[in-house]
């Protein structure tokens, strides 16, 4: 198999960004689970794989919200460290790119800083610069 011709792609941010909604959007059919909850809806990594019209293979791995709803702050970040050690053995090439999704028209609060800070300590000072894709969700609602 021939993976130059292949795209990667991991699905990172704050619960409740629409990150299910931007790879069911990427991949071009509803792969992931996309409700309006109050709730965390992804508890694990998942990876959907489809093949382009130019016979490229686009996968996309969805990961549980940094900042899970479900216990305690120690418990979200377990979940997700779990979710980022399944999201690198589904993957271990690696990923061409990073999309960090945040939610479009609401500002930028202490939790989204801190939930930054801590996407730095675990992929790295620069992952942003260097390997993110800035994607803005829920722009439609206003």
């Amino acid at each position: 198999m021939d993976r130059s011709r292949d795209l990667d792609l991991l699905l990172l941010g704050k619960t409740g960004a629409g990150k299910n909604a931007t790879g069911n959007s990427v991949l071009g059919f509803k792969a992931f689970s996309s409700v309006a909850a109050t709730d965390s809806v992804t508890i694990k990594s998942k990876k959907e794989v489809t093949e382009l019209e130019n016979g490229h293979r686009l996968r996309v791995v969805d990961t549980p919200g940094v900042g899970d709803t479900r216990g305690t702050e120690a418990d979200g970040e377990e979940l997700f460290m779990d979710a980022i050690k399944e999201a690198i053995a589904m993957n271990p090439a690696g990923y061409h790119a990073l999309l960090l999704v945040l939610r479009f028209g609401s500002r930028l609060t202490k939790e989204d800083v801190d939930i930054i800070g801590y996407l730095k300590t675990v992929f790295g000072e620069n992952f942003i610069e260097k390997h993110c894709i800035i994607i803005m969700t829920y722009s439609d609602d206003f």
